[in-house]
């Protein structure tokens, strides 16, 4: 009975021994390893997109667009359509335009689409068209087509054209330009500016990119009768 005593005695010497020996090389661990401490895992990075876009269907004026009689013209947006209707006889064309969201620079992007239907009466050919780089009245790019079938394509800076420069001169496109419906579309490429009205691009197209004085876009009339409809901007980025 003794000798069981002393052996469970030397039994639970050893025990604590191991014990302390395993405690100490965990404890003295830290100073082998390199502690780790276990989280939630950072979120990825969101990489910026590859567009930004504006459009704008007309269904209501949320984007705050010249509306109702102002001067010579009155403005009207729904039913799908951005219209402008000549009250009196002027020489002058209406002009709309509106900022361009924040998030979208024409200047600073690697390439851009714009594009919007132009309507008119059945059998009119419209004096009417887009605008870009809109600063203010003064300062705009226009790319503008006449009753003659012609396309005008102008940068106005401070309310001059310079002749080395989208200088404004008739183009004449003949049956490119049709009656009742056209689409109008500008394209920014490789540092050129590409301008088509159904598809075809205009004669004098490419233009040489040089930045514009503002960011708005816009429109403009000189028709009885012009409703704008499906305007997009889609811009891509530099990165």
């Amino acid at each position: 009975m003794i000798m069981r005593f002393i052996v469970l005695i030397f039994l639970l010497a050893g025990y604590q021994s191991g014990f302390a020996q395993r405690k100490g090389a965990a404890s003295s661990a830290s100073s082998a390893w390199t502690r780790i401490r276990t989280a939630k895992p950072p979120a990825a990075p969101i990489s910026p997109k590859a567009d930004f876009s504006f459009t704008d269907t007309f269904r209501d004026n949320q984007n705050q667009w010249k509306s109702g009689d102002v001067g010579a013209y009155a403005y009207e947006v729904g039913g799908n359509s951005y219209q402008f209707r000549r009250r009196t006889n002027t020489m002058q064309p209406a002009l709309s335009y509106i900022p361009l969201p924040t998030a979208i620079s024409l200047n600073l992007a690697k390439t851009f689409v714009i594009q919007v239907d132009v309507f008119t009466d059945p059998g009119v050919v419209p004096d009417a068209g887009l605008l870009l780089g809109v600063k203010d009245s003064l300062n705009y790019t226009q790319f503008m087509l006449t009753s003659r079938r012609e396309v005008i394509i102008k940068a106005l800076i401070n309310n001059t054209t310079y002749a080395n420069y989208m200088p404004g001169q008739s183009i004449d496109m003949g049956g490119f330009i049709q009656s009742g419906h056209n689409r109008l579309r500008l394209e920014k490429r490789e540092e050129r500016l590409h301008f088509y009205i159904n598809g075809k691009e205009v004669e004098s197209s490419p233009y040489p990119f040089r930045p514009f004085s503002g960011d708005g876009i816009g429109f403009i009339s000189s028709g009885v009768w012009t409703a704008f409809r499906n305007l997009s901007v889609i811009v891509t980025p530099n990165r």
